[in-house]
């Protein structure tokens, strides 16, 4: 190490903690949601998760229509399975069972109010408006998931707190990765299939219809509860990234069974999208070594959002990034022969199938899509969302208006 190395890494911690404090006062001041626009226009990415698809997976696994209809009926329920926690209902105010007689009660029950007077002291005063307005989309007598609890010990985090003041290992028996694994959404995918399994008039399944309000109440539930960049689930860039994979998956597979959701949903949910991009931009998890699969499903959940929404400069942007780092991440991070540098079976699977899938969603990019990622304005673009994956995690100054926007 230099003589200059430490002033150096001196300087640049206090820029990342300049700007980080920059950044806390302006979302707590300002909404952090992303105004609602137009809506996405109902057409699938995937477009072979048809009726055909659904009829050759029944085909080909019989036992597959009864486990997701399980699946479906557990998400249905709000109960979720995950981390070894066994089947567990999860709503405000459950009871824990806790980790080796570890247990926290701080999940309180509420009165979830039509006009979302119950989020009032939940959500930071800039965002309250917004989030009681998507609130009211829901469906009467939906009961509201606690996305901040760590169902298995009863530790809950607040909707209140900053994505960067999160604290996590600071107490006994307390997984932050409980209420991530609920957040990846990945039950939702289950809930659009078992559409087609209901349509096809699969044994024992309810209507279509009901697996896809469900599947609309939990998607506005989660967007109400957890304002962009406030509470545990704004604290990960890859389980945000994730998170906006499985929540346009599984919109997508809805679509292609025949559901078609309502414009205020849709106009919400492609906000949505527009703010977990601009998150994932903005706290990519890049480091010059050692990076692996957390920055991998960064540019995966990156590439998937830009893949969806209109395109404009920012989302042009996004998408050409995303695609060139998946190219170099290949080449970084798996061997000659195909293995992965990690060393790991599971890492392995799962950066794999995070290639797999990104691959798959960039080779099917519509005419629209490929021609944007020939504009020469995402060339101009690319120097400053490569500065953005640096671990300052910091935007370059520069005049005029940046396709490239912090949150």
């Amino acid at each position: 190490m230099t003589a200059l190395a430490l002033p150096i890494r001196a300087l640049r911690r206090a820029r990342r903690e300049l700007r980080h404090l920059f950044v806390r006062l302006r979302d707590h001041r300002q909404p952090t949601f992303v105004a609602a626009g137009a809506a996405l226009p109902a057409h699938a990415r995937f477009a072979f998760l048809d009726g055909n698809f659904v009829g050759a997976l029944a085909a080909d696994f019989p036992e597959f229509p009864d486990v997701l209809r399980q699946q479906a009926a557990d998400a249905l329920e709000h109960r979720f399975d995950l981390l070894g926690s066994g089947p567990t209902l999860v709503a405000h105010g459950v009871h824990c069972h806790g980790v080796e007689g570890i247990v926290y009660a701080m999940s309180q029950p509420v009165h979830a109010d039509r006009a979302g007077n119950w989020l009032a002291g939940r959500i930071n005063a800039a965002n309250l408006a917004e989030a009681q307005r998507l609130w009211r989309l829901v469906d009467a007598g939906y009961v509201p998931i606690d996305w901040q609890l760590d169902f298995k010990s009863g530790y809950r985090w607040r909707e209140v707190c900053w994505h960067r003041d999160i604290r996590f290992a600071h107490r006994t028996g307390v997984d932050i990765k409980v209420p991530w694994e609920l957040a990846r959404c990945q039950h939702l995918p289950a809930l659009a299939l078992a559409c087609h399994f209901a349509a096809a008039g699969h044994a024992a399944y309810l209507a279509p219809q009901v697996y896809a309000r469900e599947l609309r109440n939990q998607a506005l539930d989660f967007l109400a509860a957890n304002p962009p960049g406030f509470g545990v689930n704004w604290a990960c860039a890859m389980d945000i990234a994730i998170r906006a994979a499985n929540l346009l998956l599984a919109r997508d597979i809805a679509l292609a069974a025949g559901i078609r959701f309502d414009a205020e949903f849709e106009a919400a949910f492609a906000a949505a999208m527009r703010a977990h991009g601009r998150h994932i931009v903005a706290n990519l998890e890049w480091a010059p070594r050692h990076r692996g699969n957390h920055y991998l499903a960064d540019i995966a959940g990156l590439a998937f959002v830009a893949a969806w929404l209109p395109c404009d400069a920012e989302v042009d942007a996004w998408l050409a990034f995303a695609a060139q780092e998946l190219i170099a991440e290949i080449d970084y991070q798996f061997h000659a022969d195909g293995s992965n540098f990690e060393a790991s079976v599971c890492y392995h699977r799962l950066s794999a199938e995070t290639v797999l899938w990104t691959a798959a969603l960039l080779a099917a990019l519509p005419p629209e899509k490929k021609a944007a990622l020939q504009r020469p304005q995402r060339h101009r673009a690319l120097p400053r969302l490569r500065a953005a994956a640096q671990p300052l995690h910091a935007l370059p100054g520069g005049g005029g208006e940046s396709p490239l926007r912090a949150r």
